[in-house]
């Protein structure tokens, strides 16, 4: 082989092994395969893709994660919430029951798919599907979202990042995360979410069009309320995923519904990003102070609420706010996925928003459809493209 022809040889293999790292992230590999269902390891996060009826992708991820599903079982329901706290099952499938009674058919149908695939029975399916909800209807949960675009990144994508603050016990859930990529027959999105393994009620949730949403609580303004004859919020926020292709369809859905319980919701199409607050009885849109930068805590800010500073509030809710406010002024026009990652690995005390109860956080572009995840005391930062997993078309 010729000098000329070695050298463009070598910078195709290049090109190859740069497209592939910039779609599938460093270490995403392929490691098992059912029906349409294929399963991933991206360092130490398990990434799922399903495909068919909702009946057909539950199935597939029972099976494919079978083990996972058993051992996060014992842990998180057996171990952790009857021994160690002393929950009942009875409290648990009572709130369980609720969710899967007031969902729409294809809760159902996935969460018979997964009893049938894992082996498990379907109360002890939708108790690990109702993981975190169970959690956040008796405790406050703390968490934080940032968005940065426009003059904020120097004109570059935008860029998401977000803490997810539990009790300090989901630390030893971390092994459980998963990132499960959704390509239901006959609907035009597909959709990926962040979450733990048998959990399909999300509170993280994006789209192949380029949507994306993060959920937090949002009890210190809205108060401790929960109504219970509503359609879940979460199955609500995941469903329209896949019938929301742009902003405006996402924000319609969002005026048109009426949560069971306070949250604020922060919205993004990769161009420009909003935040929800949502009472039990009203939502309103809160849009960027300044034109680039975006971020909420856990209370309500739109002034239209007529609210001051919550009372008695726990989760350093304003003072974290007061942080980012911070954050903003100090990287204006820096913004880029390192550099909220860097951002992110603050703590709180100095300066950051990163709590000592902080389980996992993650940054996400949602142009690229691009995914950083990172599980505190776990894993270092993962990067994980979801593009190519997303695709219909392979």
């Amino acid at each position: 082989m010729s000098m000329k022809k070695m050298m463009a040889a070598l910078v195709l293999i290049s090109a190859s092994v740069f497209l592939c790292g910039d779609l599938f992230g460093d270490e995403l590999k392929l490691i098992a395969e059912d029906g349409g269902g294929k399963l991933y390891q991206a360092g130490k996060f398990k990434v799922v893709e399903l495909a068919g009826t909702y009946r057909e992708m539950g199935r597939q991820y029972g099976a494919l994660l079978k083990d996972d599903i058993v051992r996060f079982y014992r842990v998180a329901v057996e171990e952790t919430f009857i021994k160690e706290l002393g929950t009942t099952v009875e409290a648990m499938e009572g709130i369980t029951k609720s969710f899967y009674d007031l969902s729409p058919d294809m809760f159902r149908e996935f969460t018979l798919g997964m009893a049938a695939g894992s082996g498990l029975s379907v109360e002890k399916v939708l108790i690990l599907n109702q993981i975190e909800a169970i959690v956040a209807l008796i405790k406050e949960t703390h968490c934080t979202g940032i968005a940065a675009w426009g003059p904020y990144t120097s004109g570059n994508p935008l860029v998401f990042g977000r803490t997810f603050d539990y009790p300090d016990y989901f630390k030893k859930f971390s092994e459980f995360l998963t990132v499960v990529v959704y390509k239901p027959s006959g609907e035009i999105n597909s959709a990926a979410t962040i979450t733990y393994v048998g959990d399909m009620a999300t509170i993280n949730g994006m789209n192949s069009a380029g949507l994306f949403f993060e959920l937090n609580d949002g009890s210190r303004s809205g108060g401790r309320v929960f109504i219970m004859n509503r359609t879940p919020f979460l199955s609500t926020l995941f469903s329209s995923l896949f019938d929301s292709s742009s902003l405006q369809q996402f924000d319609a859905m969002l005026n048109a519904v009426r949560t069971e319980y306070p949250a604020i919701v922060n919205v993004s199409d990769g161009k420009t990003a909003y935040s929800y607050e949502c009472s039990a009885y009203d939502t309103r849109r809160r849009e960027a102070a300044e034109d680039g930068f975006l971020y909420a805590t856990n209370h309500f800010i739109n002034k239209s609420w007529g609210l001051g500073a919550p009372l008695g509030d726990t989760s350093s809710s304003m003072e974290r706010w007061a942080n980012l406010g911070e954050i903003g002024k100090k990287y204006k026009g820096q913004f880029s996925p390192d550099t909220m990652m860097n951002i992110l690995d603050v703590n709180f005390d100095a300066g950051g928003v990163t709590m000592p109860y902080t389980i996992y956080m993650f940054v996400y572009v949602p142009e690229q459809l691009k995914l950083w995840l990172k599980a505190q005391g776990y894993s270092g930062w993962t990067e994980i493209g979801l593009k190519p997993l997303m695709s219909k078309e392979q």
